[in-house]
């Protein structure tokens, strides 16, 4: 019998069209921010936005009378009428986003207009407002996704929380990068690890995304419509497009196994496979089989021309004089890459995926590989100087803050931890300060910081990173050292053999340690006499600060004695030689400023942590953790060079 549906299963299953998964409810979340002339975004998840989706903005915020109608499915302040949608500039219009993810899970709305002396906080249910009240707030508003999908079990089971993540990481990217005049943040719920800030320029997002290797081969496609004649102007204007194209793609010498296409249309991220194939014709022509480019693509074209009401989610649009458009765009790329087309740069192997690098491959023996002309080939690295009797020149090499002579003796510290119930001291003697230095992590659970000067420091430091000194840490085979007094190792990458100043990554590993784990690092115990290790003024700054230091750092300080300093990583231990240089550091940070004081305790204890001349035998443990928790800064560019390549050498073994 047929019979009419209840308004609630209405509204759930058309709630299933428009929220798909959490990355289509953070997208529209994103775009009612933007409508709402926000200047930053911030978004925090859990589970991959399945348990928690949050975003907030600092907009125009929404009226208190507002919020009765918010979540109600045909509810907008977009249009009136049919015919607005001909002028439509605007992300909304439909008044289903919100209503559909009301339904399936727990919304929360904080919002306060700039006039309103209060904010107002509203919970929904199924579309319908059922708690309001005012509390304290910032000018914006914050919109809080609870349980996705809590009342759909079946679309609940089919998620998978790691490819949700993903996604909405992309969502936040996309949206990051074109709308450069936002300031995005994203990161998950109680991990700061994760946490990433765009801002800047469209290519300094791209970097922070996607990488330095993709922002460094991207060329700008420039139509210069201001100093063109009538006849441009009147094609652009024929084919509908109001302005010129916005581009950015990636050089010839770019490739990848994957395309990369950000597309918006009038503002609108969408995904258009007539363009995408269009370019990926073009660039065919270009690029080896089986590599694919990097596209960023804004496209301007007259409202009425163009029809955002096609898809449910909005990601597929329509648009007239699309043949005419697709050509205008292929020529365009195509005119820019023949005139950068002038110099190739060929890998001699295929990068490895990622996603597939732990897994065994077909090995490649010379003879079945093909030969190159490797003078063409630019080398991310410097050239390797050699001295007269054809071996490296190590004195070429030059490491930061190399440890000074020691003046005493000192006893060696164990990595191990050591039980403190056990330990005895004998009668008659003084326990040694240093051997009493316990490596044991902080058993307490992580507690994220909220001070934003922390969260500045490690977005301005990995924001500089090296997508390729990452890479070639995380899929390295260490090979030995090479000489601990210069502190030079070497390592394997591939079929090139590098050389690495191992003092100079480690410096900079516990610098990020240091950030990360900020007010949760693990504790040394030991009692050392500072008496003659530190002057009367460095005293009188250090007890100064000692409450701050002993909360923030685990540095604690008691009289004229050091008994704790902060473990960075469990199973290492610094050098207790050290101590007297990192005293006198830590006397010279500025105290007086927040983030530089910061700033300052970390890279002394980043100093303190590096590896020293005596700790050699670490240096493979160290390499060991740096492969997962290890984001390269480009400084340490120079610490790593090119002794030589297996083709290279087959290239001189065939002369031989």
């Amino acid at each position: 019998m047929i019979h009419q549906l209840s308004s609630t299963t209405i509204n759930q299953i058309a709630a299933g069209e428009i929220v798909v998964g959490p990355q289509n409810a953070l997208k529209e979340l994103i775009e009612n921010a933007i409508d709402a002339a926000a200047t930053r975004i911030d978004v925090i998840t859990k589970d991959g936005g399945v348990k928690l989706l949050q975003v907030t903005d600092n907009g125009s915020g929404i009226a208190p009378d507002d919020l009765k109608l918010l979540c109600r499915r045909w509810c907008t302040s977009k249009i009136d009428t049919h015919d607005d949608l001909r002028t439509l500039t605007s992300f909304g219009f439909r008044g289903e986003a919100l209503a559909s993810i009301s339904h399936v899970s727990h919304v929360t709305v904080i919002t306060k207009l700039r006039s309103e002396p209060a904010a107002s906080r509203a919970k929904y249910e199924l579309g319908e407002i059922s708690e309001q009240a005012l509390q304290a707030g910032n000018t914006g508003t914050q919109i809080t996704v609870q349980d996705l999908f809590f009342n759909t079990p079946q679309r609940l089971r089919a998620l998978n929380k790691a490819d949700c993540h993903t996604k909405c990481v992309d969502v936040v990217s996309r949206y990051g990068i074109h709308n450069d005049s936002v300031e995005f943040s994203f990161r998950r719920q109680n991990d700061s690890s994760m946490l990433f800030t765009l801002k800047g320029s469209k290519r300094d997002r791209i970097r922070v995304v996607y990488g330095s290797r993709v922002s460094g081969s991207l060329v700008e496609v420039e139509d210069d419509t201001d100093n063109a004649d009538e006849s441009v102007i009147s094609t652009l204007s024929n084919i509908g497009l109001s302005r010129a194209p916005e581009l950015l793609i990636s050089n010839p010498n770019y490739s990848n196994t994957k395309s990369t296409f950000i597309i918006f249309i009038n503002n609108r991220l969408v995904s258009c496979e007539p363009i995408r194939k269009a370019l990926v014709a073009v660039y065919s022509r270009y690029l080896p089989t089986k590599a694919f480019p990097f596209v960023y693509l804004s496209l301007f074209i007259d409202p009425e021309n163009l029809d955002v009401n096609v898809h449910p989610t909005k990601q597929e649009v329509r648009f007239l004089h699309q043949a005419e458009i697709v050509d205008f765009l292929s020529n365009l790329v195509d005119d820019t890459l023949s005139k950068i087309d002038e110099s190739r740069v060929f890998d001699v192997v295929d990068a490895k995926k990622l996603s597939t690098a732990h897994k065994p491959s077909n090995p490649q023996y010379p003879h079945s590989q093909n030969r190159t002309d490797y003078s063409q080939m630019h080398l991310p690295f410097k050239k390797v100087r050699l001295n007269e009797t054809g071996t490296v020149d190590l004195s070429q090499f030059k490491s930061r803050d190399r440890d000074e002579p020691r003046d005493r003796e000192e006893p060696r510290v164990r990595d191990e931890p050591r039980n403190h119930e056990t330990q005895e001291t004998q009668p008659g003697k003084s326990p040694d300060p240093t051997s009493t230095l316990d490596s044991t992590q902080n058993p307490r659970q992580y507690e994220q910081t909220r001070l934003k000067s922390i969260h500045t420091l490690y977005n301005d430091h990995t924001a500089s990173h090296s997508a390729l000194i990452t890479q070639i840490i995380k899929y390295h085979v260490f090979v030995g050292i090479v000489d601990p007094q210069k502190r030079l190792c070497c390592i394997q990458y591939e079929l090139q053999l590098l050389l690495v100043d191992y003092a100079r990554l480690s410096n900079d590993f516990f610098y990020q340690r240091a950030l990360q784990g900020f007010s949760n690092y693990g504790t040394f115990d030991l009692n050392l006499d500072l008496t003659d290790l530190w002057t009367e003024k460095q005293a009188r700054t250090l007890l100064q600060n000692k409450e701050m230091l002993a909360e923030y750092f685990n540095i604690g300080l008691q009289g004229s004695k050091l008994v704790s300093l902060p473990s960075l990583l469990a199973g290492y231990t610094p050098d207790v030689a050290k101590l007297g240089k990192f005293i006198s550091q830590l006397a010279q940070c500025n105290y007086d400023n927040e983030k530089k004081c910061f700033d300052d305790v970390c890279r002394a204890i980043a100093n303190l942590f590096t590896i020293s001349v005596d700790q050699s035998a670490l240096v493979v443990g160290l390499f060991q953790k740096m492969r997962d928790h290890y984001i390269a800064h480009s400084s340490v560019e120079e610490g790593v060079v090119v002794v030589t390549s297996m083709p290279s050498l087959y290239k001189v073994f065939e002369r031989c």
